[in-house]
């Protein structure tokens, strides 16, 4: 979209070039006028035009002095001068401004609209050109990147060759450090740039060290650090200001730094980044806003000496919430205590215990297996994707919560339709009962009532008032003395022709077959 600014104090000059220049042929898609400079600069705030028609001679400030500001704040907009004072000096300064063509007055509409082609194809070719160095910038990023991720994955043979020419040839010592992020970031060259600016390397690169990064993923983000031996060693500023960074205590930037060993050559960098990652798995007990350097460790058996899944299950049929999540918190501990390196393993306990709450729930309240095993796939979804130890046991400790709430909730609605029935089986014999008059006794609204019997029973408060009555009728029918509609008055029927519809609806015979089935 290219669009134009007209500037000319004359209403005929401007209002004549809107009606017989054809801008939409000339690729000009939106045409702004303006009778001063003052307001025309006023329009380029929130206008900014690509293409400027002005004339020079305009009251308090001239077309060559605002076409100057404009230069100034807007670069790449393109300037044509109107002027039917063609001398030198005008001209001269139009060329200096950077105005791609003079015209004079009056003014000549082909020879405009031929300035105006000349500045729309300039206009196009600085785009184009300007998206061609952007994608080839974005280019040159995509191989850099993909060429140190080579480097990390250890690439042999030739490929290590081009990989090399990244690294400053008089280095002899390099070291990874793998920095994840508590949650997704960006993963931007500007992103990068204000990363490696909080660390403040001054003094490491005054030294001759050199810093590269690279994101793996959008919550990893890798540093190779090159230098001597002694700069870059574990006491050094680079992983003092790191270990800063870290230990903020903002959840917005929280990192965990994970450090591999210091190797003698660029080939032996993936090693370094291999000793990083098995440094991160740290994380997993230490926990974010810390830092671990690699170290080998020999993985032990483990064995837990108590039945915790066994145990879980006991405290939530018992229904002893505090003990239940003591228990999450004991099998926590004893990770904790052992160390243990089998991430396997103790995500596994954890989906049992996560699968015991779960089973307790469709116990309760009387779930379908499909629908467990629903709840279930998504508990071990949510145990997989959380980063530490604590962040499982917080999870599976709300779960524990949540159960023992719910469950003081049913047993208040179970209470709740006792009292609906109670209410229900000591006034059937009123006609006009109705779920209003039984709400405002109970405290609640309609609508929450209805909803609630109906989820807990299985049917309307209508239709159990319905049976109640039914019920009822059926003994006082077995009284021969007892006329129908004065059985249908003692229920709540007032219309003794509507209880025997009911009736029949309800058992399949009329009242007075149902007595002669009981031989009255």
């Amino acid at each position: 979209m290219i669009q134009l600014l007209l500037v000319d104090d004359e209403a005929k000059t401007r209002n004549g070039l809107l009606k017989h220049v054809d801008w939409e042929k000339l690729g000009i898609d939106m045409v702004q006028t303006a009778q001063s400079a003052q307001e025309a600069l006023a329009l380029c705030e929130e206008y900014q035009p690509d293409i400027l028609i002005s004339d020079i001679r305009m009251r308090k400030m001239n077309g060559l002095e605002m076409s100057s500001i404009l230069s100034q704040k807007y670069p790449s907009c393109k300037i044509i001068i109107i002027s039917g004072y063609a001398d030198k000096e005008y001209l001269k300064a139009a060329i200096e401004l950077g105005s791609i063509s003079y015209v004079e007055k009056p003014i000549d509409l082909q020879e405009l609209e031929n300035a105006l082609k000349k500045t729309v194809k300039v206009i196009l070719e600085d785009r184009k050109s300007i998206q061609n160095s952007e994608r080839l910038l974005q280019n040159q990023e995509f191989l850099k990147r993909e060429t140190f991720l080579s480097l990390l994955n250890h690439q042999k043979g030739s490929e290590l060759i081009d990989i090399y020419e990244l690294l400053p040839q008089e280095y002899k010592q390099f070291k990874i450090c793998v920095v994840r992020f508590c949650a997704p970031v960006l993963r931007t060259v500007q992103m990068k740039k204000t990363f490696l600016q909080s660390l403040e390397l001054e003094q490491f690169f005054r030294a001759g060290g050199f810093v590269h990064s690279e994101f793996t993923d959008n919550r990893h983000m890798v540093l190779l650090l090159c230098g001597e031996r002694s700069l870059i060693s574990d006491e050094s500023r680079i992983v003092e200001q790191l270990t800063e960074i870290c230990q903020k205590p903002c959840d917005e930037s929280k990192i965990f730094l994970s450090w591999g060993e210091l190797v003698d050559a660029p080939e032996q960098i993936s090693l370094s980044y291999h000793h990083a990652q098995t440094a991160e798995k740290a994380i997993f007990y230490k926990g974010y806003s810390n830092v671990e350097f690699f170290q080998e460790r020999e993985e032990k058996p483990v064995v837990l000496e108590q039945d915790y899944v066994g145990r879980l299950k006991n405290f939530l049929i018992r229904g002893d919430e505090e003990a239940a999540e003591h228990e999450i918190q004991n099998l926590t501990q004893a990770f904790y205590d052992m160390h243990v390196e089998s991430s396997a393993y103790v995500l596994s306990l954890y989906f049992e215990l996560g699968k015991a709450i779960i089973s307790e729930f469709g116990r309760l309240f009387l779930e379908s297996e499909e629908k467990r095993t629903e709840k279930y796939q998504t508990s071990i979804q949510t145990i997989e994707n959380l980063d530490t130890i604590t962040e499982i046991e917080a999870y599976l400790i709300s779960q524990i919560r949540e159960l023992f709430t719910l469950a003081k909730k049913d047993r208040s609605n179970s209470f709740m339709i006792m009292k609906v029935k109670k209410f229900i089986n000591e006034h059937y014999q009123q006609r006009d009962i109705s779920v209003k008059q039984i709400a405002a006794e109970l405290y609640i609204t309609p609508t929450y009532l209805s909803s609630l019997f109906k989820r807990k029973t299985g049917n309307t408060i209508g239709e159990y008032l319905t049976t109640v009555r039914i019920e009822e009728s059926k003994k006082l029918l077995l009284d021969p003395r007892m006329k129908t509609y004065e059985v249908a008055l003692a229920v709540g029927y007032e219309d003794a022709n509507y209880f025997t519809k009911i009736f029949k609806k309800n058992l399949g015979v009329t009242p007075s077959e149902y007595r002669e089935r009981k031989g009255l």
